[in-house]
């Protein structure tokens, strides 16, 4: 970003060359992304104003070079400013006209067109005097705008100055005298039509009016246009129509009239209208363009199509594209409707047996998960996979949502069971009691451990302990004592999670350098019978995809004494993990700790990790549902063993 800000401002034109290049500062903050709408947020703070239109290219740039984004919104904030407040005024007032143009579109083109004064008297008082175009619109706007203006530079730049608005004369005076000309025009032409058109159809008239005079009823014949249709199997508005898709989202124009496309229905909204009626808007998205489909319909039909259609639905459309000047874009006029079968990414084809998903993280683990928790227990049911995990990091707000799409997946004659769990953040307490005999919670490092309801009695268990953990023992994290886990043990079935797990740390050694004090640590690997220890403590032990722990490659990892660099070292971990279960006698589980979708995904939760500051925020691909297929396919080094942990 630092590079694009360097090349594109024109940095001689902000004080014209009173202020050299290198006193001006900016320090880019963390990004936020949101992939619903597309949008990412980066805070800036900087000394100085960015010229507006150098501003709009820096943000082109961004965007240009992150696909995935449709939208960058640069959140400046002034410190320690190094202009004078003439140059503040200066550059500041294109922000201005921004602002109220994007309040009230109406006064673009009134304001601001013959430029400004800045005046500052003895006193010190400032003023800051803006021209505009008529009597009223002046009234208007230092009733409206000026105190909003007066608060923006306050707020960004601790000035108390006076805005006000006054009529340019001139300015009003030509642009009456323009629009008395093209009226006046305009009426001489539609006056002109319409004698033509009135001698055009004459004929017609009188033949009408003869034959209403037979018929002893007025509205014969009448027919309303447009009555709403129910519901009739997949179509939900028209007549039924058929054809497949002439254009892409991204390629609609007013020019091409009447079109059929199909998208995921990503939003449904509706507002009410003076009728009574709604304006009902349609958003559909296919992962690149997001486009809107409007239409006016009853109350009675609305509330059809909400039980009927939801988001994440596939669905086709055909109707005329125009440019709505409302919302400054290019909308759909909604004229027919169909919701399409769900067409999956990808397709799970396998003849063993479909894999259980046991380690799937939704949009509930804060900052971290992006899966929609009806989204991937539609996905798992239309792989026809039988059940699926939901392990949120130490939270369970998603199991309404995964129960419904549950229940609405059976019904649609693809049953799936949700196991409700947890991923929790576990510790040893034994060595944690105070004199007390309370548990010192924040005493030593968590690890993650997964927690499965196997009944009603390990629900209820279950949720004891995620209330436990973030009123009892909360610490930066809910944490959970064992002993706390043990005590609720009764109907939970309980996993080793991943590579922050338990088992696998006691696997690895790890050196590295301490980030607040900068010295080196390490932590070693543990013994084979305190490996075996802990591992007795599980109902199951878990392995993973090497990619999931591909960062260990990249850091100071040690494996049986030898440094973990390659694909092949994480694959020799997981292989002694198989050795231990067999050892003891516990099943061992592959799964995927699913943070996303799709491969295609990644980038998403990439920018979630950067924007909370992990340096290795691009080794979290790989973290996506995976089918029977592609896991099998993944654990093929185990041999005939792959089908047994799959």
């Amino acid at each position: 970003m630092r590079k694009i800000i360097d090349s594109m401002v024109d940095w001689e034109s902000i004080t014209g060359g009173r202020v050299n290049k290198e006193e001006y500062r900016y320090e880019p903050g963390q990004g936020t992304f949101r992939k619903d709408t597309g949008v990412l947020e980066i805070p800036v703070t900087l000394n100085f104003i960015i010229p507006y239109e150098d501003l709009l290219i820096v943000k082109d740039q961004i965007r240009g070079r992150l696909p995935f984004v449709k939208e960058v919104n640069l959140r400046l904030n002034y410190e320690n400013v190094i202009l004078t407040e003439e140059e503040i005024m200066r550059g500041f007032y294109p922000y201005l006209l921004k602002m109220l143009e994007a309040a009230s579109p109406g006064y673009a083109g009134i304001v601001g067109g013959g430029g400004y004064t800045f005046a500052k008297d003895e006193s010190g008082k400032m003023t800051f005097t803006i021209p505009c175009i008529g009597k009223t619109s002046e009234k208007s706007l230092n009733r409206d705008a000026a105190p909003v203006f007066e608060r923006a530079i306050a707020r960004n730049f601790g000035m108390k100055v006076t805005v006000r608005f006054e009529n340019d004369r001139d300015a009003f005076q030509e642009s009456a005298d323009i629009m008395r000309r093209e009226v006046r025009g305009e009426m001489e032409e539609f006056i002109e039509e319409k004698k033509a058109r009135a001698q055009e159809n004459a004929p017609r008239r009188a033949k009408a009016e003869e034959s209403q005079k037979e018929d002893k009823n007025p509205w014969a014949g009448f027919t309303k246009r447009n009555r709403e249709k129910k519901i009739r199997g997949s179509f939900i508005m028209g007549e039924g129509f058929t054809g497949d898709p002439d254009h892409s989202l991204e390629e609609l124009e007013p020019t091409m009239g009447k079109v059929i496309v199909e998208g995921t229905l990503y939003k449904l909204e509706s507002k009410p209208i003076r009728s009574g009626n709604l304006m009902v808007s349609f958003l559909i998205t296919d992962e690149r363009t997001t486009v809107c489909c409007k239409k006016f319909m009853s109350r009675e039909k609305f509330s059809e199509i909400e039980d009927f259609l939801h988001p994440e639905d596939r669905v086709k459309v055909k109707g005329e594209v125009t440019f709505d000047t409302f919302d400054n874009m290019n909308v759909i006029n909604l004229e027919e409707l169909e919701k399409l079968e769900e067409r999956p990414d990808r397709t799970d084809t396998s003849e063993v047996g479909k894999r259980v998903e046991l380690h799937l993280h939704t949009k509930m683990s804060a900052m971290d998960g992006l899966n929609d928790p009806k989204a991937a227990v539609r996905q798992a049911a239309l792989w026809g996979q039988p059940a699926i995990a939901i392990t949120d990091h130490g939270v369970v707000q998603a199991f309404p949502d995964a129960a419904a799409e549950a229940a609405s997946q059976t019904k649609a004659g693809r049953p799936i069971k949700v196991i409700y769990g947890c991923e929790g953040y576990c510790f040893d307490d034994s060595d944690c009691l105070t004199e007390d005999g309370e548990i010192d919670y924040k005493k030593k490092p968590v690890n993650h451990i997964i927690l499965l309801a196997a009944t009603q009695k390990g629900l209820k268990n279950l949720y004891k302990l995620v209330s436990a953990a973030h009123i009892d023992y909360f610490y930066r994290k809910p944490r959970l004592p064992w002993s706390v886990i043990e005590k609720h043990r009764e109907g939970l079935i309980i996993g080793s999670a991943c590579c922050y797990g338990e088992l696998f740390q006691s696997l690895v050694s790890h050196a590295y350098e301490e980030k607040r004090t900068g010295m080196r640590r390490r932590v070693n690997a543990l013994r084979q019978e305190e490996q075996d220890k802990i591992a007795e403590r599980y109902d199951y032990l878990e392995i993973q995809p090497v990619i999931n722990n591909r960062f260990m490659t990249e850091e100071e990892y040690y494996f049986e004494g030898r440094r973990v660099e390659t694909e092949d070292d994480l694959r020799a971990i997981n292989k002694r993990i198989l050795e231990i279960g067999d050892r003891l006698g516990k099943p061992v589980v592959a799964t995927c700790d699913a943070h996303y979708d799709k491969p295609e995904s990644a980038i998403y939760r990439n920018i979630l990790m950067a924007g909370m500051g992990f340096e290795d925020a691009e080794s979290g691909e790989g973290l996506y549902m995976r089918t029977t297929d592609e896991m099998m396919e993944e654990f093929a080094y185990l041999g005939d063993r792959a089908r047994e942990v799959v």
